[in-house]
């Protein structure tokens, strides 16, 4: 196991020869402080620099990585290649939980110890004269992503919510890059889009209508912690320490807004206004507890299934529960 140190006494002692000893004296309490300090090196991955690994960036600023005594480097990463890094040990932990999901059903040794979002960050945007779902039959809307993939997926499970037939009752075109998407939409190419934030946000403030947040209306595993079978064997207790470090960044970004916002315009380069804003809409998703959220993983499975990408699959044969609840247990213990 890596470790991230502070100096040694001795080095620390030949660097100070020649001082005088009150200079050595003030600087005792901070000698001291280093000399205990050994935190657990460790790379998280994660899919994309976005709101969907705030908790991420928060636990990062925050201290809470290091409160459980972690040294957290998180690197971006594409789903596709995730968990090749895992296997090899470029990486200890993935975020994505899709993918992860995808290759365990195709026997990937990895399992899922816990989820962080319960929900993704999409929303159906429609022109101001739409004000429900029901209005768009008949109509051609656009779907950031691909045929089959999570974003088609949640984008068919919203319409068939509000009472329409994906297949039979609109038209659907793909458009893979985001900003594409929503400068087709804003130039009358379609009567509505499914998209990922800012840009509702930004549709909104142009006068366009927000008909549904996804994170309001549709349960999945979207993010979370996954680890390689081998590495349940070997940092049982490591892993036990990232889950309750993630789980204090999500705390806190439930809590403290203003302060989850400074870090959301600072990271991600928003204005205030929208980044207030994409606060607000991306907030259901973030889970407040310890959880596995095994109806949102048998979501993702069905999801799976439906876009053919998998035949079947068992939401049990691909997470490992009994962390999450050792932490929650835990954390009741210390309360008492």
């Amino acid at each position: 196991m890596q470790h991230f140190r502070c100096s040694s006494a001795e080095s620390t002692k030949s660097r100070l020869q020649g001082t005088t000893l009150w200079v050595a004296l003030l600087l005792m309490p901070d000698l001291t402080w280093c000399a205990d300090v050994a935190l657990d090196m460790v790379r998280l991955a994660y899919p994309s620099r976005s709101l969907s690994a705030l908790n991420v960036r928060i636990a990062q600023e925050k201290g809470f990585y290091r409160k459980h005594g972690l040294q957290v480097e998180a690197v971006q990463v594409r789903p596709a290649v995730t968990v090749v890094a895992l296997m090899s040990g470029e990486v200890q932990y993935s975020s994505a939980v899709g993918s992860a999901l995808s290759a365990a059903a195709k026997g990937a040794p990895i399992k899922i110890v816990s989820v962080s979002l319960t929900a993704p960050f999409f929303s159906l945007v429609a022109r101001p004269r739409y004000k429900g779902i029901q209005e768009l039959r008949d109509k051609e809307i656009g779907v950031q992503g691909n045929p089959g993939g999570t974003n088609d997926q949640v984008a068919r499970l919203v319409l068939r919510q509000g009472g329409l037939d994906p297949k039979t009752d609109l038209r659907i075109i793909y458009v893979g890059d985001p900003p594409v998407l929503y400068s087709a939409f804003r130039g009358g190419r379609f009567d509505a889009i499914f998209t990922s934030l800012p840009f509702p946000v930004a549709a909104e403030q142009e006068g366009f209508r927000i008909l549904v947040n996804a994170a309001e209306t549709v349960r999945l595993a979207f993010t979370g912690l996954v680890v390689t079978e081998e590495r349940l064997k070997t940092a049982r207790d490591q892993i036990k320490r990232m889950i309750a470090a993630d789980v204090a960044a999500r705390r806190f970004i439930r809590k403290e807004k203003d302060a989850a916002v400074d870090v959301i315009v600072r990271w991600l380069g928003m204005s205030r206004s929208v980044a207030q804003r994409s606060y607000e809409l991306a907030l259901p998703a973030f889970s407040s507890e310890p959880t596995i959220n095994q109806e949102g993983i048998r979501r993702n499975l069905e999801m799976l299934i439906a876009g053919g990408l998998i035949i079947k699959a068992d939401p049990e044969q691909y997470i490992e529960a009994r962390l999450v609840d050792e932490v929650r247990k835990e954390e009741e213990s210390a309360l008492k």
